[in-house]
């Protein structure tokens, strides 16, 4: 752990991991989520892959927000790939889905991508998170 903490997080890494970055950890303390546009909405039958870096003032500020979201929505899986400064991997993910920015938050229901929040939400993470889960529905619905 302690050569992790000096290169930084790189490929899957744990929810606990992601918690022991110091900046990470504090904003998960910090930080409160507006569970209003989250109600009636579940993780169920839902994967997430999280792109984000442990270097990027973007993946501080939203990736503790998703932890929280997950923590009500209980996604079947979320999976976090921590990548360095350009990008680089050793998982695949990054090639295989065109990854350009991080964070980059990609949903998957059953096995095809559903939605990706990039960067930034366009709203709120919750409000984006809510309106992706809603065209999930939408779909199952018109099966």
């Amino acid at each position: 752990m302690v050569l992790l903490a000096l290169l930084g997080l790189s490929g899957f890494v744990t929810t606990k991991e992601v918690l022991s970055i110091p900046e990470f950890q504090q904003r998960y303390k910090e930080m409160k989520i507006d569970p209003v546009p989250l109600n009636k909405l579940s993780g169920k039958g839902v994967t997430v892959i999280t792109v984000f870096g442990d270097w990027c003032s973007d993946s501080v500020e939203h990736v503790p927000e998703f932890i929280k979201i997950n923590e009500k929505l209980k996604f079947d899986d979320v999976q976090w790939v921590a990548v360095g400064r350009h990008l680089v991997d050793n998982t695949g993910i990054v090639d295989a889905y065109q990854i350009k920015r991080v964070p980059t938050f990609l949903f998957f229901a059953n096995g095809v991508e559903v939605g990706r929040i990039v960067e930034h939400p366009k709203a709120t993470m919750e409000k984006d998170t809510a309106a992706i889960l809603k065209t999930i529905g939408e779909k199952e619905e018109k099966k």
